[in-house]
């Protein structure tokens, strides 16, 4: 329904949107959400590192996940000697092996009805979002904890060079070659200070040649010092002084992280299911309309998110780490 405005609201109207071009971000985000009724989260969400380098799988009730780990295949030939003969080895076929899986659950979170019939702004929504990005950034840690995993376990960890203090090209080659017997289409995962330097490269490079690291890279995803709480326990999903880098395409054709997610479908058939993800592999459970807290039966309506999840490194030798020291 469209409301014609008084000219002293007209005027009104406009003092106000003056003083809000003079706020701070912080101040205006705040300003903004009670003008139009919405809450913002003022943190950015994180991209999408799991497709970026993972083979991603969704797994029904009952399924299993399993994989193969890459074989070490020595190449090897003869030159046949004077009597024809031919030297054996025996090979076996490898054992596929089942993926782990690790339930995740969220705080469980509750208002009361009266607070929430009153409130200026939908806290239910806004806490369900925030319990789906909070799941994500817990993901996301994992994942990149394997490639840490991985790197290390192969040697491929570097840090500052000789006479330097922040990440420099050469670095970027240096993780690229470490890589490259083993896979191409390289990703590189960047923290806050090292997407700094790579801003920085072509102003700190020969101003005759211009410097870009998708000579190198075929993707780059910056992510912020952006933490989960893990456990009662603040997390950094990925160190500001880290820079990792998946090279995501094998000989033949693989990724070698494989995620997983359970299909919940028995749980979201449940009329007590609310939030559903898209592809049902993640859930936000609600108690109704009273919950328990304690010992005191509250008029509250409480939600907790729910899913599972697998994470795998099947070859360590794509994974290359350097930390800004």
């Amino acid at each position: 329904m469209k409301v014609k405005l008084t000219a002293e609201q007209k005027a009104e109207l406009k003092t106000e949107m003056m003083k809000a071009k003079t706020m701070s971000a912080a101040d205006r985000e705040i300003f903004i959400a009670k003008t139009i009724g919405e809450v913002y989260d003022l943190e950015l969400p994180i991209p999408e590192v799991i497709t970026a380098i993972s083979r991603f799988e969704r797994v029904a009730v009952g399924e299993h996940l399993f994989y193969n780990v890459p074989a070490a295949i020595t190449k090897a030939v003869r030159t046949i000697d004077a009597d024809c003969n031919i030297t054996q080895t025996k090979v076996t076929p490898n054992t596929r092996t089942e993926a782990t899986w690790v339930d995740m659950v969220s705080e469980q979170v509750y208002v009361c009805l009266h607070d929430w019939l009153k409130g200026d702004h939908d806290v239910l929504t806004f806490n369900a979002d925030m319990i789906q990005e909070a799941m994500d950034r817990k993901e996301i840690y994992a994942v990149l904890a394997l490639v840490q995993s991985g790197a290390t376990s192969e040697s491929n960890v570097y840090t500052l060079r000789s006479g330097e203090n922040k990440f420099v090209y050469p670095d970027l080659v240096d993780m690229a070659r470490s890589v490259a017997p083993y896979g191409k289409d390289l990703v590189l995962i960047t923290g806050g200070d090292v997407t700094t330097d790579i801003m920085l490269l072509n102003y700190d490079a020969d101003k005759n040649s211009s410097v870009s690291i998708f000579d190198v890279v075929q993707k780059h995803i910056p992510i912020e010092e952006l933490s989960v709480t893990i456990d009662g326990s603040a997390t950094t999903v990925l160190a500001a002084n880290k820079a990792m880098l998946v090279a995501v395409s094998d000989s033949k054709k693989n990724r070698s992280l494989l995620v997983g997610r359970r299909l919940l479908n028995q749980v979201t058939q449940k009329s007590d299911t609310e939030y559903v993800d898209v592809g049902a592999e993640r859930v936000i459970v609600s108690t109704g309309n009273t919950i328990n807290t304690a010992s005191n039966l509250k008029l509250a309506k409480g939600f907790v998110g729910y899913e599972e999840y697998s994470a795998t490194a099947l070859n360590d030798k794509v994974f290359a780490v350097f930390t800004r020291e």
